[in-house]
């Protein structure tokens, strides 16, 4: 007992020194989009409660796949990345025990399941899955995924149900906890029916999930042209991956020509088929690497999932784990564990930067793009980062051809005040404004404010389009008109109401004056980097009490 609970720490330990890193990160990539943009994680708790249960989750909640202990976490934390990135970081520490447990139970030696664990626990490419929230669906899964297969083994088949029932609720792809049992059963010459409250808690998951729920919305053009060979070099990313898991990055493409990455690809599953007949009269090393295959076979794209990209490094999660249990089975000797346990420290040294790197979003946006220069999400995150530092011609050409590719592509904003999603129509606007094409930018502006869902992504686009129209001096009004309404959207929202009384000229100094005040009363909050906005409104509040008001006092609140 002394001895797990010594790894156990150990393993925590380990995790938190590799990943902790990621912990106070700003909100990334993902997150910015359903966590932080997504006023549902706002709602009361009834109100999450009672859209977790009904017909209309994925419409309700904006998520893509049904996962509703991940959704009621993110709510609970209030859409805050923080908190759902160190539940996912313990559950993962946990799921390097389990691992540890598991590679015992079918034979390993203590040091061979102690170095295996260790280097699933340092797998670098965990980085992702522990620093974007939003992906912290794939860490619960696996947990409740080895937790069953563990408890199958302990010949606990109830519990082995309950914690495949909880899976599914994680994510979709815990399903495959169900082969995971068949083989563990054949490993260990256990009777197949032990298995039946799992095949149970599947159907009445089935049943929910096909036949009470509404449909997902569809998740748009994908960002890789499907062809035969995609399933297999899929699976090939996978096992070259798990073996060499360098360069990491948040999307890839895959390249048609036959680079050395290609061949790998095309040789990596031959690879591991060779190991499987090799392995052919050892059950439980053959088990394991068949759990390989399972467990890579939601992202390999034989059914329809939710995933935009051939291959990603959070989708090489739950391959991991059965990769770490063969190699602990195979780490018999004391020099074999050693071996292992060295590869595992050299995971943890690839595993601290990658994790770091999430601190530092213009770094991270230019390496995803590097990785993945024709990814239309890698293409978006690097235009919204030169966007944010002012390089605008280098933003929008990014933004061109990621619609291009995708052309339902969302892309997170945020003004002072307010953090909104929007399509092509708006960010080809607001590339164009700032370019100061007025004519060009309103076309689109137009276009996006009939598409736009009520709420911040209509009153920013209300918002740009004032912009739009205020270049035009003969547009004045209608330019009021559109920052009305934007304050119509959103009532709390500071900026529409300053930018309404920066349309009025030096006679409607009294009219200005109390769309000022309530600007200031409710920017009152005001961020360090949102204090700009407050100085400039009260600067005009002065000038406008001294009727001394002009249109150019308050240009820059267009910023």
């Amino acid at each position: 007992m002394k001895e797990r609970a010594a790894l156990a720490a150990a393993l925590a330990a380990a995790a938190l020194l590799a990943f902790g890193g990621a912990l106070g990160a700003p909100p990334a990539y993902d997150d910015q989009v359903y966590l932080q943009a997504n006023p549902f994680h706002r709602q009361s708790a009834g109100a999450v409660l009672k859209a977790l249960v009904s017909r209309d989750y994925f419409a309700r909640t904006d998520e893509r796949s049904w996962q509703p202990l991940v959704t009621a976490l993110e709510s609970a934390a209030r859409g805050r990345p923080g908190p759902v990135r160190a539940a996912a970081l313990a559950a993962w520490a946990g799921c390097g025990v389990l691992v540890a447990s598991l590679a015992a139970a079918l034979g390993a030696t203590p040091a061979g399941a102690a170095a295996g664990a260790l280097a699933f626990t340092l797998f670098p490419a965990a980085a992702e899955a522990l620093a974007v929230a939003s992906f912290s669906g794939h860490v619960f899964a696996l947990f409740f995924v080895l937790a069953a297969a563990r408890l199958f083994l302990a010949g606990s088949a109830f519990g082995a149900a309950v914690a495949l029932a909880l899976g599914l609720t994680a994510k979709e792809s815990a399903v495959t906890a169900l082969p995971v049992l068949a083989l563990l059963a054949w490993a260990q010459g256990l009777s197949w029916r032990k298995a039946v409250p799992a095949l149970a808690v599947f159907a009445v998951y089935a049943v929910w999930r096909w036949g009470f729920l509404e449909p997902a919305p569809p998740i748009g053009a994908l960002a890789y042209p499907f062809d035969g060979t995609l399933p297999w070099q899929s699976f090939g990313f996978q096992v070259r991956h798990l073996v060499l898991p360098w360069p990491l990055c948040l999307e890839r493409t895959f390249d048609s020509a036959w680079d050395i990455e290609r061949f790998a690809r095309f040789l990596a599953p031959l690879a591991w088929a060779g190991a499987a007949w090799v392995c052919r009269r050892e059950r439980p090393r053959l088990a394991a690497l068949l759990w390989v295959g399972a467990a890579a076979a939601p992202v390999l794209h034989l059914i329809p999932f939710a995933n935009l990209s051939p291959a990603a490094d959070r989708y090489l999660l739950a391959s991991a784990a059965p990769a770490a249990v063969f190699a602990a089975l195979w780490a018999g000797t004391q020099r074999r564990a050693g071996v292992l346990a060295a590869l595992g420290l050299v995971f943890g040294a690839l595993a601290v930067p990658r994790a770091l790197l999430f601190r530092e979003p213009s770094a991270l946006a230019g390496q995803t793009e590097a990785c993945a220069p024709a990814h239309p999400r890698a293409l978006a995150l690097r235009g919204a980062d030169l966007y944010g530092r002012g390089r605008f011609s280098e933003a929008a050409l990014r933004f061109e051809k990621a619609f291009a590719l995708q052309p339902a592509l969302r892309a997170p904003f945020r003004d002072p005040g307010l953090f909104h999603v929007q399509g092509r129509d708006y960010v080809m606007g607001l590339m164009r404004l700032r370019e100061g094409k007025g004519a060009e930018a309103e076309g689109y502006l137009r276009e996006a404010v009939s598409q736009a869902e009520p709420g911040p992504a209509r009153a920013a686009a209300l918002d740009r389009l004032g912009d739009a129209l205020f270049l035009t001096p003969a547009k004045v009004l209608e330019a009021r008109e559109a920052y009305r309404l934007a304050s119509v959207e959103v009532p709390s929202w500071a900026m529409a109401y300053a930018k309404q009384a920066g349309t009025m000229r030096q006679p409607e100094a009294a009219q200005a004056l109390p769309l000022l005040r309530k600007a200031l009363e409710l920017s009152a909050d005001a961020t360090d980097e949102e204090r700009y906005f407050r100085e400039e409104v009260t600067a005009a509040i002065a000038r406008a009490e001294g009727k001394r008001v002009s249109v150019s006092v308050f240009r820059n609140f267009r910023k």
